[in-house]
């Protein structure tokens, strides 16, 4: 999304060419920009499917965030979805979903005083049976694409003991909220290598995997081998194939979608790190 925030200060750039005075003063008036009224209270009705897709031009890139953000609300309500710095604004109506995001940025790498808006997503609307891009974000957002936790299953471990990677995946997605964000060591078997993502079984059920986005790996030394730039991470040794490793990583859950346009997710180690037993 920062193309858009590029383009948006090459279109302001394009049009500072100089004016002579007398041309300055004629088109003075039509060039003074028209003051919009200020934002009304935040919206406190039902978030439709017609809200959100004629959110659009509500936002530009580079707005002052204070400003950007009490026009959504006024329009749109509270967020529905909070990731860091990602704003989400959704509804659902049957099976159908439209989501619209938003992201703040600092405006500091933009030479722009104070928190600004990032990117802008154009309001997106996608049905059940789709295999649009943005229906697991949408669903993401509204919740609805994971199953409720189960309080009977275990949280993760509150040191760096290795576990084994059937207990990350009979547990980690069910007991969510006791599992995002922590970090957790497994052993395990390498079972493949696409880049930097790393897939990795049970040593004992070859069924169980994880993936692993690399980020370093070391060998039994502890030293790291030097970093991919191309590949925005760590290159990983081929000869690690089919063997025996331990890996360190921040637990997520990695959301995708299949070609019938079905949710589905899967335990992830991201970043993470691998170093050979």
């Amino acid at each position: 999304m920062k193309s858009q925030i590029v383009l948006a200060i090459a279109l302001v750039l394009g049009g500072c060419g100089k004016k002579s005075d007398s041309s300055a003063a004629a088109s003075a008036s039509a060039e003074a920009p028209v003051a919009e009224a200020p934002p009304g209270p935040p919206f406190t009705g039902t978030l439709t499917l017609a809200l959100v897709m004629s959110s659009g031009s509500l936002v530009r890139p580079l707005q002052p965030w204070s400003d950007a953000f009490a026009r959504l609300q006024a329009k749109l309500g509270k967020p529905t979805h909070v990731d860091g710095k990602r704003y989400t604004w959704a509804a659902m109506e049957g099976d159908d979903c439209a989501y619209l995001l938003v992201e703040q940025e600092d405006g500091k790498q933009y030479k722009v005083d104070g928190l600004v808006v990032g990117g802008v997503s154009k309001p997106a609307k996608s049905t059940k049976g789709s295999a649009d891009n943005g229906r697991d974000k949408c669903l993401e957002a509204m919740g609805t694409d994971l199953p409720p936790e189960d309080p009977e299953a275990q949280p993760a471990p509150s040191d760096d003991k290795p576990i084994a990677v059937s207990f990350v995946v009979a547990n980690g997605i069910k007991a969510r909220s006791r599992w995002v964000g922590k970090p957790v060591t497994v052993e395990a078997q390498v079972a493949g290598i696409g880049g930097i993502a790393v897939t990795l079984a049970d040593v004992a059920d070859k069924q169980a995997t994880l993936t692993c986005i690399v980020t370093g790996q070391a060998d039994k030394s502890g030293d790291r081998t030097t970093r991919s730039a191309a590949a925005g991470g760590a290159e990983v040794d081929d000869k690690l194939l089919g063997k025996p490793v331990v890996a360190k990583g921040t637990f997520k859950i990695q959301r995708m979608m299949n070609g019938r346009g079905e949710p589905s997710v899967a335990p992830q180690l991201e970043p993470c790190a691998i170093t050979a037993k």
